[in-house]
């Protein structure tokens, strides 16, 4: 099985698991009951990203520093413990959310260089996990982004 599609079916799992899990962080943020919704599908949109990210960098028109960002970036998502590590098999959901805000992000900052990605999806994307995040997350990301283009770009 593709490594896409085992992604994929995780993630579907993962969400299936715990349903009431982005409903309560909603709640607790006091957002918009349907924000639940659109964390749900930007979760599911995970796989997808990071394999479109991919197909993208790695084509012969990408340059090298890209393709060094990126890979920074996936070295992040395999951390078992990140910035929001997940504890046993609760904030499972949560503990995602800093992986697809990254991953988002990334997408922005190397947007001159990725060919068939919706980008109003990521900006969306971006705009709503910045919300959802706490800001000290969001910041510590967006530094440790800067860092990963700094180093490529040298």
């Amino acid at each position: 099985m593709a490594l896409h599609r085992l992604l994929e079916r995780g993630m579907r799992e993962t969400l299936a698991e715990a349903p009431g899990e982005l409903a309560a962080l909603v709640k607790t943020r006091a957002l918009p009951e349907e924000t639940a919704e659109h964390l749900r599908q930007t979760l599911e949109a995970l796989p997808g990203l990071l394999l479109a990210l991919d197909g993208a960098l790695y084509s012969d028109s990408a340059p090298p520093h890209a393709r060094t960002t990126f890979n920074a970036v996936v070295r992040y998502l395999l951390l078992e413990e990140d910035l929001i590590p997940t504890r046993g098999d609760e904030d499972v959901l949560v503990s995602l959310l800093d992986d697809v805000y990254l991953l988002h992000r990334a997408a922005q900052e190397l947007r001159n260089h990725v060919a068939g990605v919706d980008f109003r999806s990521i900006d969306g994307g971006v705009d709503l996990l910045a919300h959802v995040l706490p800001a000290e997350i969001v910041r510590l990301l967006d530094d440790r982004l800067a860092e990963a283009i700094g180093d490529a770009s040298e």
